[in-house]
C-alpha cells in the first residue's frame, strides 16, 4: 500500500441543503437564523462525498486528505458579523460530520469567522472549539477578508494578525493561506484573485520572516498553490531581498508550500528552490484543475505521476507525499485513529 496525503482539499460539492441555506441567509440580511442541522442528513453528506470527492481520491491515488470548506464559498465579505459566524458554524459543522463519516480518509480543517473590520481576537473561540473539542487539525486564513474593498485587510505580516498567530502556535495547528471570493470586478476570482493573493502572502511572510518567526518560533504556515508566481520570479524577488539586506534563500524554508501547481516544471523549480523538507503534496482535487488535459488525456489535477517523475530518492518522495504532512498536522497523525505505521511510499 502506498500512502499519499493531500493537505489541501475542499468540500466543493456539498449537499443542496447548504446552498439553499446560504442563498436564504444572504437574502435575509443580518438577522437570518442559523443553519438547521436537521435539514441535512448523514445520508445526504455521504451521497455528496460518494459522487465526487471520494471517487476522485481513489482515482488519483490519495489515501487521506486535509478537508476544509470550499474556499470560494467562505465569502467572508457577505453580510454582518452574525451572518459570517452563522455561515462559518454551518460550514465547519458540515466538515466535522463529513470527516466523522469517513474518519480514515478525511481529516477536518476549519474556516474562521473572519468578518470585515472584526479583529482576530473575535475569531479565536471558533478555532479553539474546533481543535480542542472536535479534533480539527488546522484552519484556512483568508488574507483578503472584505474581498478587495474597504475596510481593507492588513498584510498577513502585520502585527494585527498576532493574536491568531499566537493561538495557532499555542494549539500547534498549521494555517493555510487561501483567499475567498473577490468584489473586484477586474479580478477573475480564481485565475487572478487566488494566485495574486498566493503571491502576496508568500512575499509578505518572507519579507517579515525574521520578525514573525522570532516572535512565533513554532508557528506553522502553509503557502498555497506554490505561492502563485513568487518562486517563479526568483531573481526578481532575490534582488529585492538582497537590496534590503535579507537572505531570500533561507526564509523560503520557514514555511511549507503546497504543490497544487499542476505541472512538473514548476514542481521541479519548487524542489530546487525550497527543498523537499518544506514541500507538502496537494492536487486540490475537485477544484480548479478538475478538467481533462487534452494533451495527456488525464485530468490536470492528476499530479501524483508528476511528483513520481521528478527523479527524487524514495526518502525525498516520502517527505513530500507523507512525512512532512504528518509532522505539519501533528494533531492528526499522533492520534491512533490516523496512524499509518508500516505504510511506505514506493
Amino acid at each position: 500500500m502506498h500512502m499519499v496525503i493531500d493537505v489541501h482539499c475542499h468540500f466543493t460539492s456539498p449537499p443542496a441543503a447548504m446552498d439553499t441555506y446560504r442563498a436564504g441567509q444572504i437574502a435575509r440580511g443580518p438577522h437570518g437564523p442559523g443553519f438547521n442541522a436537521a435539514s441535512l442528513s448523514d445520508e445526504a453528506i455521504a451521497d455528496a462525498l460518494g459522487k465526487r470527492q471520494l471517487p476522485a481520491m481513489d482515482a488519483k491515488g490519495i489515501s487521506q486528505a486535509i478537508f476544509s470548506p470550499a474556499a470560494y464559498s467562505m465569502g467572508h465579505h457577505f453580510g454582518s458579523e452574525t451572518v459570517v459566524r452563522n455561515w462559518t458554524t454551518a460550514s465547519n459543522d458540515l466538515i466535522q460530520r463529513a470527516c466523522a463519516l469517513f474518519p480514515g480518509r478525511l481529516i477536518p480543517s476549519c474556516q474562521l469567522p473572519q468578518s470585515p473590520g472584526v479583529p482576530p481576537e473575535r475569531w479565536l473561540d471558533e478555532l479553539e472549539f474546533r481543535v480542542n473539542s472536535q479534533g480539527f487539525v488546522g484552519c484556512n486564513i483568508n488574507p483578503d477578508i472584505s474581498g478587495g474593498v474597504a475596510p481593507l485587510t492588513p498584510s498577513v505580516a502585520d502585527e494585527w494578525w498576532y493574536p491568531l498567530y499566537a493561538k495557532l502556535e499555542e494549539l500547534q495547528v498549521p494555517a493555510h493561506f487561501h483567499a475567498s471570493a473577490t468584489q473586484n470586478p477586474a479580478f477573475h476570482f480564481n485565475g487572478v484573485n487566488y494566485t495574486a493573493w498566493d503571491h502576496a502572502c508568500a512575499f509578505d511572510i518572507m519579507w517579515a520572516a525574521d520578525r514573525i518567526f522570532r516572535d512565533f518560533p513554532r508557528l506553522k504556515l502553509v503557502i498555497t498553490h506554490g505561492g502563485g508566481a513568487f518562486l517563479l520570479q526568483y531573481n526578481r524577488m532575490r534582488a529585492l531581498f538582497d537590496k534590503a539586506g535579507k537572505d531570500y534563500d533561507s526564509v523560503l524554508r520557514r514555511v511549507h508550500w503546497d504543490m497544487a501547481v499542476y505541472e512538473q516544471e514548476t514542481m521541479q523549480t519548487m524542489v530546487k528552490l525550497v527543498g523537499v523538507d518544506s514541500l507538502v503534496y496537494s492536487c486540490e482535487m475537485c477544484g480548479t484543475a478538475d478538467v481533462v488535459d487534452k494533451r495527456t488525456g488525464r485530468k490536470f489535477d492528476d499530479t501524483l505521476p508528476l511528483v513520481r517523475a521528478l527523479g527524487l530518492t524514495a526518502a525525498e518522495e516520502s517527505k513530500i507525499l507523507v512525512d512532512n504532512a504528518k509532522a505539519l498536522f501533528s494533531r492528526a497523525f499522533s492520534s491512533e485513529s490516523f496512524r499509518t505505521d508500516g505504510v511506505t511510499v514506493a
